[in-house]
């Protein structure tokens, strides 16, 4: 029963349940649109989680490569030392004009 303006109004059950049937369906719609909007936040989420995972990938090669390169660097570096050092002695032992001391023969 529904009071109107000093009124009664009586309403069949019909009437009833068809009003109960808009608010669910109403409800239902809400529902429907707050899925629809979740489901396109979750593929935005998985989107941007995969790029940080290529990213992350991408910089963990990065990282092993310029470990890598460092290592290649140093190897060179002592190589290119060792090499100047056996360099020098050969010239010096090649020098013939060079002065011969006590401390070269021994």
């Amino acid at each position: 029963m529904i009071i109107k303006n000093e009124q009664v109004t009586l309403l069949s059950d019909a009437e009833i349940a068809n009003q109960r049937l808009k608010i669910i369906v109403g409800f239902l719609d809400r529902l429907r649109r707050e899925r629809d909007a979740l489901l396109a936040q979750n593929k935005v989420l998985k989107s941007s989680n995969e790029g940080l995972e290529r990213y992350s990938k991408v910089f963990h090669l990065d990282e092993e490569k310029e470990k890598e390169n460092i290592a290649l660097a140093a190897e060179t570096a002592v190589e290119d030392i060792i090499g100047a050092q056996v360099a020098s002695e050969f010239d010096s032992i090649n020098d013939f004009s060079a002065p011969v001391s006590d401390t070269d023969l021994i």
